[in-house]
């Protein structure tokens, strides 16, 4: 037995599959903190050290840094590239669906009313003659935003969907083109507020994946306005903007759930040949 199964063997002895499973405050005491530490110490470091030099070990390690940077022509670089690409397909499709007279009519009578809605339940609220901004701004309020801000995300405003400094932990942030203003923080990229992320992990992937999941919620929500204005209008109409605007949107789903299935629960290989399956 070498020394890293004697040090997973032991922490089976010390973090029994009982403690795992016990709900956060029971395992806090039921985990025996000072022998875990001295694990660390004895067997883990050491278990750490002598697989640190073993280059198949580096190689799994810093597989993502290999294969998903930019200008990889690996196959899981590939797969990035064809999200990439399919985010702004779609941004470009919903752009020039907005663009249509006839949606800008029935957005505009939907923010309208919107708006008036917000009028009236602030002057509601009102209690000594002053009003206020009562609750979050509702999608229809909205409206304007989305239109200006497909037209950004249609030109691609991020240099990539991948950073391989992110190996410790969100470091790239979106990868916007365009800085964002000193001290302002991108709450997406931050840990502590996306449960996602975790606190450790493979968080070039995590992180990938969390930039993916940002854009394509913004799009959804711009597809939903869309189609709900396309429906005031005309049924079959909206039936053929959804075959027609909703390949790149399923193409990009397709893809996120195969990187979270195989990428996120990888152990000791690379996601190698089957990532063709996805392509």
């Amino acid at each position: 037995m070498n020394v890293f199964e004697q040090a997973a063997r032991r922490y089976g002895e010390l973090v029994p599959a009982d403690v795992v499973a016990a709900k956060p405050v029971e395992r806090h005491r039921q985990l025996q903190t000072s022998k875990i530490e001295a694990w660390i110490a004895n067997q883990a470091l050491p278990a750490i050290a002598e697989m640190w030099d073993r280059p198949i070990f580096r190689e799994h390690a810093t597989w993502a840094q290999q294969l998903l940077v930019s200008g990889s022509e690996s196959a899981e670089r590939a797969l990035v590239d064809q999200v990439d690409a399919a985010l702004v397909a779609e941004a470009k499709s919903l752009k020039t669906l907005l663009r249509s007279k006839l949606i800008q009519r029935q957005l505009d009578a939907l923010h309208g009313a919107a708006v008036a809605a917000r009028v009236e339940s602030e002057s509601t609220a009102s209690e000594d003659g002053e009003s206020w901004t009562v609750g979050m701004p509702t999608k229809h309020e909205l409206i304007p935003y989305y239109r200006s801000r497909i037209d950004d995300v249609a030109k691609r405003p991020w240099t990539d969907l991948v950073c391989v400094e992110d190996y410790f932990g969100p470091t790239g942030g979106m990868l916007q083109k365009t800085p964002l203003p000193p001290g302002t923080t991108e709450g997406a990229m931050v840990v502590s507020l996306t449960p996602c992320l975790f606190h450790v992990g493979a968080h070039v992937v995590r992180c990938l994946l969390q930039r993916i999941r940002v854009w394509t919620s913004f799009l959804a929500e711009v597809r939903g306005i869309c189609y709900e204005a396309l429906e005031r209008v005309n049924r079959s109409f909206e039936q053929h903007a959804a075959r027609r605007f909703g390949v790149s949107a399923s193409r990009i789903s397709q893809i996120r759930k195969y990187l979270m299935k195989n990428w996120l629960s990888f152990v000791g290989e690379r996601p190698a040949e089957s990532v063709r399956a996805a392509a």
